[in-house]
């Protein structure tokens, strides 16, 4: 086998050959194509070599053929193959800058990214997995850090090229917001105080899937418009349970479900008891609630004469 299967078109990947009884010779050679060079090093069970440059032509990723000759270059041993990648050309990081914490989405611009390659971000020495978007961009997250990182970027997890510069600031640390209900009208401005808020960076508040653009006021404060959102009216679910068959009624809850416009379930309970003249009574008044009743469920257990309406 050979490791990694791609590399630069400027040459020097190290790559490895894996066999058996490759250190019984006094001579190692490896050809990429036409190219002959010599091992690297080697044990009895691994060959590494230093991949030549090539010369593209075209914006392409042309496959040579890899072989290793253990008897002075007579004869040739493998059919393994090599893919050549033009040099990356990085251009733009975005965003610059991200907290300390870590996990910015980092978008890096330029010319000559793979799809199919082994994409990977090093910030200085620590490497994240990159996602491919196009011949033209990637993306990693950042890791956590501090300062100023040294980013760069690999298709083959081994050379690595280009050194844009990504900054590090406090984690932003949110604490309080005032006021905490509003109306379902936009426009009520939210202060959020807490601590690290970055005074020479743009800000954004999100309600729900809502981003808007807020303002920092200091490093403790930021305000934000609270966007429209809608408020739902309806009752979704009532349970009722009477847990000792007496009088009185013992629990009502009453949940919402955001998603939903009717009136979902409705159950009655009433477990247990000696008496058998208890009467339970439910009205429900679905005026303010929309379309229907769908599901009413009542269960009188250990009575026969209860009554109900």
């Amino acid at each position: 086998s050979l490791s990694p299967k791609t590399g630069p078109a400027r040459g020097g990947t190290l790559v490895t050959l894996k066999g058996a009884n490759l250190n019984r010779t006094a001579h190692c050679d490896c050809r990429f194509g036409v190219t002959v060079v010599e091992c690297a090093s080697r044990t009895d069970r691994g060959v590494e070599c230093v991949a030549p440059p090539t010369i593209l032509e075209e914006d392409v990723s042309p496959v040579v053929a890899v072989a290793l000759s253990l008897d002075d270059k007579r004869r040739w041993l493998g059919t393994l193959e090599f893919a050549y990648d033009p040099s990356l050309l990085l251009n733009a990081l975005t965003p610059t800058r991200g907290p300390s914490s870590g996990g910015t989405t980092v978008t890096v611009t330029g010319v000559n990214f793979r799809a199919r390659r082994v994409l990977s971000c090093k910030f200085d020495e620590r490497v994240v997995q990159a996602s491919f978007v196009s011949t033209e961009s990637i993306s990693c997250r950042a890791p956590p850090g501090h300062n100023t990182a040294t980013v760069s970027i690999s298709q083959n997890g081994l050379d690595y090229d280009g050194a844009l510069q990504f900054g590090y600031y406090s984690t932003p640390l949110p604490e309080s917001l005032t006021p905490e209900r509003g109306v379902e009208a936009a426009g009520a401005m939210i202060s959020v105080k807490g601590a690290n808020f970055p005074t020479d960076e743009s800000v954004q508040c999100k309600f729900g899937d809502d981003v808007v653009a807020g303002s920092v006021l200091t490093d403790s404060e930021v305000r934000c418009p609270a966007p429209y959102q809608e408020v739902s009216r309806d009752v979704q679910e009532v349970t009722f349970h009477a847990i000792e068959a007496i009088r009185e009624q013992q629990t009502v809850d009453v949940v919402g479900r955001r998603a939903r416009r009717e009136v979902q379930e409705l159950r009655v309970t009433a477990a247990g008891g000696a008496r058998r003249e208890d009467f339970v009574d439910l009205d429900v008044d679905l005026s303010r609630a929309t379309a229907e009743v769908q599901t009413m469920t009542t269960a009188l257990t250990g009575h026969r004469k209860e009554k109900q309406r």
